[in-house]
């Protein structure tokens, strides 16, 4: 009886496992950020789909007044110097449009880093909202 129950719970596990990576397959690059980060959907005009992060808590905002930073990195997947020169125009700008290929690294107050990668095609842009980050597909 215990193997019986071991074996559903293995299977059960496995499915659940298969089901995360069909839907972060499926998933936009905002919404594969927003499952790794703590990241709200909100609804912002002009967007396919947006996601904000706090990025200080309520205390910090209102009543100590705090400090928040994130750090943001794009580079290209490929090496190639053609794609190294697009990545270096695209963002010319601001708001940056970023339009995939490319591969974004966010560098959170905690120390932690978090890589997404953008498929062709994909087009995203992370902004700073206040005391937010925000991703939005385009």
């Amino acid at each position: 009886m215990p193997n019986v129950v071991m074996t559903i719970l293995v299977g059960l596990s496995v499915m659940t496992v298969s089901a995360q990576a069909k839907a972060q397959e499926q998933a936009s690059f905002c919404q594969r950020m927003a499952m790794q980060l703590p990241m709200k959907e909100k609804r912002v005009a002009g967007t396919v789909r947006s996601f904000d992060m706090q990025t200080m808590s309520f205390a910090k905002r209102w009543i100590t007044g705090g400090s928040s930073y994130f750090t943001l990195k794009l580079e290209p997947v490929d090496d190639s110097e053609a794609e190294e020169d697009r990545i270096e125009t695209m963002c010319a700008s601001v708001p940056c449009t970023m339009e995939g290929p490319f591969r974004l690294t966010i560098g959170l107050k905690d120390g932690s880093l978090h890589a997404f990668d953008a498929a062709p095609g994909e087009r995203a842009q992370v902004t700073l909202v206040g005391s937010r980050m925000r991703c939005s597909d385009l």
